[in-house]
């Protein structure tokens, strides 16, 4: 979809777009809401692989972000009680996450 501003019209290249235009505003001279837009999908079989290469790609880095989360969670809380251990023995004030705040150093 390409808006061109000219002068006080805008110019509109797509179809679908003008469709959604004329919706919008009457008048011709708000700016657009867009309603809906398609997906750009190929139209040959080669593109619909390699779109559909680059979707699973997406959703299998998706899953392993997701496990690897749920593998770090009790690392990330015996860190934090390491970390609290040590605010102790430094006698410094201890906090939830185990990091001590500027504000606190002296």
């Amino acid at each position: 979809m390409t808006l061109w501003t000219k002068g006080m019209g805008i110019i509109i290249r797509n179809k679908a777009s003008k469709k959604a235009f004329k919706k919008a505003s009457p008048s011709g001279l708000q700016h657009p809401v867009i309603i809906s837009v398609k997906p750009s999908v190929g139209k040959t079989k080669y593109e619909k692989t390699i779109s559909n290469i680059k979707k699973e790609g997406k959703k299998e880095v998706g899953k392993i972000k997701r496990d690897h989360i749920k593998a770090m969670a009790p690392l990330e809380e015996a860190h934090s009680k390491l970390r609290q251990n040590i605010q102790k023995l430094k006698g410094e004030p201890v906090t939830k996450s185990g990091l001590s705040k500027g504000k606190d150093l002296k």
